[in-house]
């Protein structure tokens, strides 16, 4: 995981051309920490075919681990749940 600040620092800064607004909405987001299953640069290296094949093949066991843990932390069952909405975005 990286903090927003330092995926700033790392890779959007030079995505977004040091754009200042671009920054400030990304600073000011409300998001502290990103994760990932692989690293922004390797992924805009690949097509997005490559990119989703990972995704599926990574992300749905992350997203599986982070409902089990959120659910026993919370001392939940999965029947207790009666929707799940989820947000993917892939770049």
């Amino acid at each position: 995981s990286m903090t927003q600040e330092e995926l700033w620092d790392t890779f959007f800064s030079d995505r977004y051309d040091g754009n200042r607004l671009a920054q400030r909405v990304w600073t000011r987001c409300g998001v502290e920490r990103r994760y990932g299953v692989i690293d922004p640069v390797a992924a805009s290296a690949l097509g997005t075919g490559e990119r989703m094949r990972l995704f599926v093949e990574h992300g749905v066991p992350l997203g599986k681990r982070a409902l089990v843990e959120c659910l026993e932390a919370a001392g939940l069952e999965p029947a207790d749940v009666g929707h799940l909405v989820v947000l993917s975005f892939t770049g």
